[in-house]
């Protein structure tokens, strides 16, 4: 006899419910938008099946999972506005909408593992704030379904000062990202959508007065000050052929023209830098060198003695 699985027994218990294939459907894409992919095809349909008042116990279900499901959180009681937020604060619960995602890097850990860092720009009616996630949880923010525009929800976020002196929200150990919560009112989501951008945002046409990368990359050996956005690439501990132990900083920054370019920092450079700075934003670097990658052949710019970083 072929054991039927309880994922099926759940579509099947649907089915009797009266619900159609196509509906079936509808809410499991739905589920999926909502946890941004990570929920199984068995978790989501119990879902679908509790929310439609049907009461179902399998011994072969993750008693996780149904604790999960079953917890009855009015998460309104709790959101603050992130006019709200103040330095030190715990399990934070807000509710906005993405204005701008930033590129998810990996680092290197003093013990060799590797590490995975996330950023996005979350906004209300009161104002925005930077919201951080940490390895498993940046999952989420690789889904297709994490674009600007889509409203989330952060449940169990903390607040900490960023390099750049403005507050952020990091997700704790057990927090999580919801998005396209299902138990927003309309009016809520109204609001929101029809919220105009943050002066927050970094935005490349506020990057001027400075000569384009291309042209100087291709025509000059030193630079004397080039401004863009700034995104860290990578930066890890390294030992030298020397046996000497430094720190190594890859950034990369874009001017008002969408050209990119690799900036590299050694050392005290690289930790002063990466203490500084806060990803997404503009920066205007000073005296820089240009170099050329003997691996890639591509042109780069290098920190020396002289070179300095200011916010734009």
């Amino acid at each position: 006899m072929i054991k039927v699985s309880f994922c099926d027994e759940l579509y099947q218990i649907l089915l009797k419910e009266g619900l159609e294939d196509e509906e079936i459907e509808k809410a499991i894409q739905k589920k999926n938008r909502e946890f941004g992919g990570f929920m199984t095809q068995e978790g989501m349909l119990f879902l679908i099946a509790k929310e439609r008042g049907i009461n179902i116990r399998n011994p072969d279900f993750d008693p996780e999972v149904y604790h999960a499901v079953e917890e009855e959180i009015d998460y309104d009681e709790f959101t603050i506005r992130v006019s709200e937020i103040s330095e030190g604060m715990v399990n934070i619960v807000l509710l906005g909408k993405i204005i701008q995602k930033f590129k998810i890097n990996e680092f290197v850990r003093n013990d060799g593992s590797i590490g995975m860092v996330g950023s996005f720009m979350l906004q209300d009616e009161s104002d925005a704030i930077k919201v951080v996630a940490w390895d498993e949880q940046v999952k989420i923010l690789q889904s297709e379904y994490f674009r600007e525009g889509e409203l989330v929800r952060i449940i169990e976020g903390y607040s900490k000062m960023g390099r750049n002196e403005e507050l952020e929200v990091h997700l704790g150990r057990r927090g999580k990202i919801m998005l396209s919560p299902e138990d927003v009112s309309s009016n809520v989501k109204k609001r929101l959508e029809i919220l105009e951008p943050s002066e927050k945002i970094a935005k490349k046409s506020e990057i001027k007065n400075s000569v384009p990368l291309r042209i100087s990359m291709q025509n000059e050996k030193f630079i004397r000050v080039v401004k863009g956005i700034v995104i860290v690439e990578e930066f890890k501990e390294i030992t030298l052929k020397s046996g000497q132990d430094t720190f190594l900083l890859k950034l990369n920054i874009t001017d008002e023209e969408d050209y990119s370019v690799r900036i590299i920092l050694w050392g005290d450079d690289a930790i002063n830098c990466l203490k500084m700075i806060d990803e997404g934003e503009g920066y205007s670097f000073h005296d820089l060198m240009v170099k050329e990658n003997s691996y890639t052949g591509e042109k780069e710019l290098s920190f020396t003695k002289k070179s300095s970083i200011r916010p734009s």
